[in-house]
């Protein structure tokens, strides 16, 4: 008689078989709606597994190639300010090529340092493209007066931008000195283009008091107290 209950109810008949197997299939033959759902949701399960982790080596992938391509912008936009407008300074009536080299670098390097997490570093050359689209445009063969007063305000504006970082991270050594050769540069240009020799002075003296706290055995700090000494000198 018992038999006969669980062979109706579905259940495993110990008479004909007490197998593990067995009792697995007359199980799943009883519950079919749970056995169903939950084979639906474990190929659910696995099926998101499968996509997360193909979606995040796409997005790995991506990040790896949108920073390959970033790098290389921002290594092509210093070349062009740093080495090749500085070879062109070398060659008459390039001004206009110049400027216009200097200009597509600085505009990459602006819209890279714009990019959420940007780091301080590019920051730093952003402002250092600046300072260099001032000098170029204060270059004698290229005098004008929009070149005089765009040249002022990409000074002020490397200035600036170089005050932010040193307020943000005052340990770096390197920013200081970034800081105090743009404002050399900025205080060099004001006496050469606009004649205004007494900002100049208060410049240069913050400039040097910038550089005198500053470790003094190294080559770039050396070079940028003979700068500030020129600017002084020119004032004089």
């Amino acid at each position: 008689k018992e038999a006969v209950i669980d062979w109706r109810e579905r259940r495993p008949v110990s008479a004909y078989s007490n197998s593990t197997w067995y009792r697995f299939r007359k199980f799943i033959d009883r519950e079919r709606i749970i056995v169903s759902a939950t084979a639906a949701i474990s190929v659910a399960l696995i099926g998101g597994l499968v996509a997360t982790g193909w979606a995040y080596k796409s997005a790995q992938r991506e990040r790896t190639n949108a920073e390959l391509r970033f790098a290389e912008t921002r290594n092509l936009s210093n070349y062009m300010i740093d080495t090749v407008v500085s070879d062109l300074e070398a060659i008459p009536g390039t001004m206009a090529v110049r400027q216009n080299i200097a200009e597509r670098g600085r505009r990459a390097l602006v819209r890279l340092s714009a990019v959420p997490d940007a780091p301080s570093e590019l920051i730093a050359e952003t402002a250092t493209a600046y300072r260099r689209i001032g000098e170029t445009l204060a270059s004698p063969d290229f005098d004008s007066s929009a070149s005089t007063d765009s040249a002022i305000s990409a000074l002020a504006r490397s200035e600036a931008m170089h005050r932010q970082l040193v307020r943000a991270y005052p340990e770096r050594t390197d920013y200081r000195l970034a800081l105090a050769q743009a404002i050399t540069a900025h205080a060099f240009r004001l006496t050469v283009l606009k004649n205004d020799t007494k900002s100049a002075t208060t410049k240069l003296g913050e400039s040097e008091a910038i550089l005198a706290k500053l470790p003094q055995d190294g080559n770039d700090v050396r070079l940028a107290r003979l700068s500030a000494a020129s600017a002084r000198a020119g004032i004089h």
